[in-house]
């Protein structure tokens, strides 16, 4: 062989190294520029998830950014719904459809482990198919757990987007999206958990304990809103203030058990006696308040009348003991004929509660605007 074409063949030899190389090379960065981009959308949904003030938000915000983050894979998020032993799935994306509440396998030992299995038992972050049968598609199903509390679960199927050839990139891959698959999962539980907590820290705040009312704090706010909504319509606006007779008799005679449970179930009755749009609360110990949107007068006397004959059917019982009959006083205050604000017209009720057990109790009243005008010196 000629020199010549000794040289033109290792020159060739060198082209095809170098061809080679730059392939690699740039199969390398388009991979890391991919990477950088599903950590740049995983940092995103952590953003987004952060700034949601309810768990509905955070839903729809996990519907619309896990699918961008995961668009060459199918798959979908799985989350815990009401009652909480449902999973409902919340998204869905590629060819993969939720077959109703059935679950894919094996997300159930997941889920039940809260770490995952593999067929043949080896423990993984994350469970996944091995991939090794023919045609077979490699799928992870990671739970998301925080605080010990399963919160969900997110599937994802690779869809046979792997490398063919290279068993090294292959492996590299699988191991990448397993672990952006487990990442995902655990920002999604902990920013999930966060928005639960805050949730129920709220309802805790404007919620009263032992009757499952709301308290006066969100009371104001609600009274508010209305008087400035009938008041721009011209409509009535009635408040009920409720007292239960002789609660300290009950105390002093059967102990504070018992007028726990006379509290429990006249608020369990108070819930289901208003209508979708008033407004009941715990005023503050054994008194409530009810706040009964477009009533006139005569329709709030009607309504305390009602809640007066009804409550003095509760049969509570304690420790097996039936307890003495409830009876109430009710004052009845209406807007605007007894008040133009909220204080005038909360200080209007308090004066036909008072006037109704200075009347002898078990009872409704109103009163005139000089007698509110004394009660509000006397207070």
């Amino acid at each position: 062989m000629m020199k010549s074409e000794k040289k033109e063949e290792k020159d060739w030899s060198a082209v095809e190294v170098m061809q080679e190389v730059n392939e690699k090379l740039s199969s390398y960065v388009d991979a890391l520029e991919q990477r950088n981009r599903e950590l740049e959308r995983l940092r995103g949904l952590a953003t987004l998830l952060q700034s949601c003030l309810t768990v509905e938000e955070a839903h729809a915000v996990i519907a619309r950014t896990v699918r961008k983050l995961f668009f060459a894979e199918s798959g979908a998020v799985y989350l815990f719904g009401s009652p909480p032993q449902a999973l409902v799935p919340v998204a869905a994306w590629g060819d993969y459809v939720p077959a109703g509440n059935f679950l894919p396998w094996p997300a159930g030992w997941a889920l039940v482990q809260e770490r995952s299995y593999s067929g043949d038992g080896r423990y993984f972050p994350v469970l996944c198919s091995d991939g090794k049968q023919s045609g077979q598609d490699i799928c992870f199903c990671a739970p998301m757990v925080s605080q010990r509390e399963t919160l969900g679960l997110l599937y994802v199927r690779l869809n046979g987007n792997l490398p063919k050839q290279n068993g090294a990139d292959r492996r590299r891959v699988i191991q990448y999206k397993r672990q952006l698959t487990v990442t995902t999962a655990e920002t999604i539980a902990l920013f999930l958990a966060s928005i639960k907590l805050r949730e129920n820290l709220y309802h805790q705040s404007i919620h009263d304990p032992l009757t499952g009312l709301l308290n006066r704090r969100p009371m104001y706010e609600f009274l508010e809103k209305e008087l400035l909504r009938t008041t721009r319509k011209k409509q009535p606006l009635g408040v009920i203030m409720i007292d239960i007779d002789h609660f300290k008799t009950v105390n002093d005679t059967y102990g504070h058990g018992a007028g726990d449970a006379v509290l429990r179930e006249f608020g369990l009755f108070t819930q289901k006696h208003i209508r979708g749009g008033d407004f009941a609360c715990r005023y503050g110990g054994e008194e409530f308040l009810l706040v009964l949107t477009e009533a006139s007068l005569e329709n709030v006397k009607q309504r305390a009348e009602q809640f007066r004959k009804e409550a003095r059917l509760l049969g509570v019982r304690y420790r097996g003991r039936l307890l003495d009959p409830i009876t109430l006083s009710l004052g009845v205050a209406v807007h605007p004929e007894h008040g133009q604000t909220a204080q005038e017209l909360l200080l209007a009720a308090d004066a036909a509660l008072y006037q109704a057990k200075a009347d002898g109790r078990d009872r409704i009243a109103t009163v005139r605007q000089h007698t509110i005008a004394e009660h509000a010196r006397q207070l």
